[in-house]
C-alpha cells in the first residue's frame, strides 16, 4: 500500500503539470503581433481613405516632416486644410495611425503645441457628433506669443481612438492600452480639427460633422479593431460611445514632433 507522504507528493507533481499545461494552453490563446496584421492593413487603408473633396469642402496638401513620420512610427498620416467654396470656412484636419499605441504616448496638443512655440491658454471636454457616433474628445486653445503680443492663436479638437471600440479624451486610457501586451500592437489613431478663434463653436462643430459625419466609417474601422466587452460595458467619463503610405498634405494643425 502507498505511503500517504508518497501519495501527496504525486498529487503535487500532478496539479504542477496540470498547472504548467494551463498556462501553456492561456499563454498560447494570447493574441500576438501577428494577429493585428489584417486590422493594420484596414486601418492604414481607412485613414488614407479620406476624401480630398468633401461636399462644398475642398482641401490643400503640404510635406509631412519626416521627423513626425520618424517619430510616431507610421505613415498613415493625413494632414490637410480643409476650404468651403460656398462660405470661406476653412479648418486643418489630421488624422493618424500608429501600429503599435506606445509609439502615439505623449504625443498630442498640450505637449506637441507648447514644443512649437505655443502656449495653452485653455481645456474643455467636448461631445461632437459625428453623423450618428458621438465623439468624445478634449478642446483646447492655444496662443503663440511674441513679447506681450500674441501673434497667432488657435482652436484645437482632439480626439484619441483606440481599436477596442473607444473614443477618448486624453493619454490616461491611451497609457492603459499601451500597457497592455494583448493589445498595444494593434495601435491607436488621433483625429485634431484646428480652427481660427473667429470660427464660432458652433461653426466648428458644423464643419466636423461636415468633414467627418460624411466619412464616419472610417472612425468606426480604426475603433473596432478588437472586442473588449469589460470596457464597452463599464464606460467611464472618457468613453463613447492600403497600409504603410502617406500623402502630403496641407493645414496649419502641428504635426506631432514633439
Amino acid at each position: 500500500m502507498a505511503k500517504p507522504s508518497h501519495i501527496k507528493n504525486t498529487l503535487i507533481v500532478i496539479i504542477a503539470i496540470a498547472v504548467l499545461v494551463g498556462v501553456g494552453i492561456t499563454t498560447a490563446m494570447r493574441p500576438k503581433p501577428q494577429d493585428a496584421s489584417a486590422f493594420h492593413a484596414l486601418a492604414g487603408q481607412a485613414v488614407l481613405s479620406l476624401p480630398k473633396q468633401i461636399g462644398d469642402w475642398s482641401s490643400k496638401s503640404q510635406e509631412i516632416p519626416a521627423a513626425a513620420i520618424k517619430l510616431l512610427n507610421t505613415n498613415d498620416i493625413i494632414s490637410r486644410t480643409y476650404v468651403n467654396n460656398k462660405t470661406g470656412l476653412s479648418a486643418a484636419l489630421l488624422l493618424i495611425y500608429t501600429k503599435d499605441a506606445r509609439d502615439m504616448l505623449g504625443h498630442y496638443p498640450p505637449v506637441c503645441y507648447p514644443a512649437n512655440g505655443y502656449k495653452q491658454i485653455s481645456a474643455a471636454k467636448i461631445d461632437w457628433p459625428a453623423d450618428n457616433l458621438n465623439m468624445t474628445g478634449m478642446d483646447y486653445t492655444f496662443v503663440m506669443r511674441q513679447g506681450n503680443t500674441n501673434v497667432g492663436k488657435v482652436n484645437v479638437a482632439n480626439f484619441i481612438l483606440l481599436p477596442s471600440g473607444r473614443i477618448v479624451r486624453d493619454m490616461n486610457e491611451l497609457d492603459k492600452t499601451a500597457a497592455d501586451y494583448t493589445r498595444h500592437f494593434y495601435g491607436a489613431a488621433q483625429l485634431q480639427l484646428v480652427t481660427a478663434p473667429q470660427i464660432t463653436d458652433k461653426q466648428r462643430q458644423q464643419i466636423f460633422n461636415e468633414l467627418i459625419g460624411s466619412n464616419v466609417d472610417i472612425i468606426n474601422t480604426l475603433i473596432h479593431g478588437v472586442s473588449d466587452d469589460t470596457e464597452q460595458t463599464t464606460p467611464s467619463d472618457t468613453d463613447k460611445t492600403k497600409p504603410n503610405h502617406r500623402e502630403t498634405l496641407g493645414g496649419s494643425a502641428v504635426i506631432p514632433t514633439s
